[in-house]
C-alpha cells in the first residue's frame, strides 16, 4: 500500500545560536540533560536529546505541532518538508475545516 501525509500547519522559528553542549538539567548535575536554543524573534527553548536527535546547528528549526509536540528539524530537512504559509491561506483552511 501507499501512502501519503496529510497537510498539517506547524509553528516554526529558525536557530540563531546553540548554547554549547547537553548538560544536566539541575545544577546539583541530575535531571535528564538539555541544551538551551536562541530562535529567531527573541525567544529561546531548552531542549531535551529526545527532540534533538542531531546536534542542533544555527539555521536548523524548532517546530511545534497541535498539542504542543515540539522537536528540533535540520534546515535541509525542514525546508524541503514544510513550506511557508500566509496568514490568509492559514484562516481559509480552518475556516473550510470546521
Amino acid at each position: 500500500m501507499k501512502f501519503r501525509g496529510k497537510p498539517v500547519v506547524v509553528e516554526a522559528s529558525k536557530v540563531v545560536e546553540v548554547g554549547g553542549v547537553f548538560v544536566p538539567r539541575n545544577a546539583d548535575g541530575t535531571g535528564p540533560p538539555v541544551l538551551h536554543l536562541k530562535l529567531e524573534g527573541g525567544h529561546s527553548v531548552v531542549v531535551t536529546r529526545e527532540q534533538a536527535r542531531v546536534a542542533p546547528a544555527v539555521g536548523d528549526y524548532w517546530v511545534t505541532h497541535e498539542g504542543d509536540r515540539a522537536y528540533l528539524l535540520p534546515r535541509e530537512v525542514f525546508e524541503h518538508e514544510y513550506e511557508r504559509v500566509d496568514e490568509i491561506f492559514e484562516v481559509a483552511a480552518m475556516a473550510r475545516a470546521v
